[in-house]
């Protein structure tokens, strides 16, 4: 086998770990995780043999951590934007949808891989299956804790567990069988759009910037994706008008009350949730909270029995943590987020637009001609819903007293 073919390979094999990662999220192993460094260094040993063949060069420079484009198509060096994002290195399953579809939109809307001319309107459209971003690492998101449904209706209803109540028991010959309650009742759902908009861009600015779609691509796509996760805790506005609840605010979701400390408070939880017969899947965290819970953890009345804080792994008592900014300050979640169902309807939507943009509010609108001043917007949008099956199966945790 030459080095070609193992490259080919390690390709194959990194592809069969991107859809793992990204159609069943919660299989995706501390193994899976290691095994893709193991490719990422395998592949760099081939990257120094070969920089000697002069025809493959120029293919494997700058070969540094697995990228995975929406075609299945995988490279292992960083994008080359020319923008200088931060994130331009992520293995981002929208963005390289939203790039795809820009490249196969090319002769509509110009840049520098093509001599026509920018035209002023049109729309590009990239798959979403609830995962926005799709990294192979051992980090943690929301996102990639809950389940994913696609629909194809604006509204449903499904069944909520609204209680649980097991009571089974030994039964004489003929005796009257307990009855256990598990609180079925039927819960409307309705889609919401998440979107946002760009400032206006120059025109010239496509044009003549390598990488601006890239760049453009990866910005809406991280702005959706913690929208889409604050929109899992908190809610917000349906396209109808009704409010939509999110995990915070759902009647059913159990609470736990600050024990001493908020390691132990966290571990009351799991507890409570042991004991109703739940496994905590997942523990969400504000950043201020988890750095908290790190440093109080790293005092010496823990350390002397051992702390139950696995930084490389990023768990508590075991438990993946998940570092979110949407969450409350001075709380946790934590459950099994398994039983929370974000359905997605249709695709991710890209427009651009040079008509008239509102840069101010709606009460105090500010207009500008963008055809005149030769500017564009760009608007990314994804329409999702939300299920609560088993508020039961959750439980919000004081940190503080």
């Amino acid at each position: 086998m030459d080095f070609k073919q193992r490259m080919q390979q390690l390709q194959t094999e990194a592809k069969t770990l991107r859809e793992k990662s990204v159609n069943h999220p919660s299989r995706f192993t501390e193994a899976d995780v290691r095994r893709a460094d193991e490719i990422v260094e395998e592949h760099e040993k081939l990257e120094k043999s070969l920089k000697s063949q002069a025809d493959l060069s120029a293919k494997i420079a700058a070969i540094k951590s697995p990228s995975y484009g929406s075609d299945d198509s995988i490279s292992y060096g960083e994008h080359k934007g020319g923008m200088g994002s931060g994130t331009s290195s992520k293995t981002t399953e929208f963005v390289g949808s939203v790039s795809k579809a820009f490249e196969e939109a090319a002769p509509m809307v110009g840049g520098p891989a093509v001599s026509k001319a920018l035209i002023s309107s049109g729309s590009v459209t990239a798959g979403f299956t609830g995962q926005i971003v799709a990294e192979l690492t051992a980090r943690q998101h929301l996102l990639f804790a809950v389940s994913t449904e696609p629909t194809g209706v604006q509204k449903g209803s499904h069944l909520r567990q609204t209680a649980r109540e097991n009571n089974p028991a030994p039964v004489q010959m003929h005796g009257l069988k307990p009855t256990s309650e598990f609180g079925l009742t039927p819960q409307d759902w309705d889609v919401a759009t998440i979107a946002h908009l760009t400032e206006p861009i120059a025109k010239q600015h496509i044009e003549d910037y390598s990488g601006m779609q890239d760049f453009l691509a990866t910005q809406l796509a991280f702005g959706l994706r913690e929208a889409v996760s604050g929109f899992v805790l908190n809610g917000g506005i349906a396209e109808s008008g009704d409010t939509v609840t999110g995990i915070l605010n759902t009647t059913g979701v159990g609470a736990t009350a600050f024990v001493d400390s908020a390691p132990r408070s966290i571990r009351r939880a799991i507890t409570e949730l042991e004991t109703a017969g739940v496994a905590a899947s997942h523990i969400v965290v504000n950043p201020s909270d988890w750095e908290d819970v790190e440093f109080a953890l790293g005092q010496s009345q823990w350390a002397t029995g051992g702390t139950p804080l696995d930084r490389a792994t990023q768990k508590l008592w075991s438990v993946p943590v998940i570092v979110d900014a949407g969450m409350p300050a001075g709380q946790a979640l934590i459950g099994d987020l398994a039983t929370v169902v974000l359905v997605h309807r249709h695709t991710v939507r890209v427009d651009r637009s040079e008509a008239s943009s509102n840069l101010g509010t709606e009460a105090a609108p500010e207009m500008r001609d963008l055809f005149r001043h030769n500017e564009l917007t760009f608007l990314g949008e994804v329409r999702v819903g939300l299920k609560l099956v088993s508020p039961p199966s959750l439980r919000v945790v004081a940190l503080a007293a």
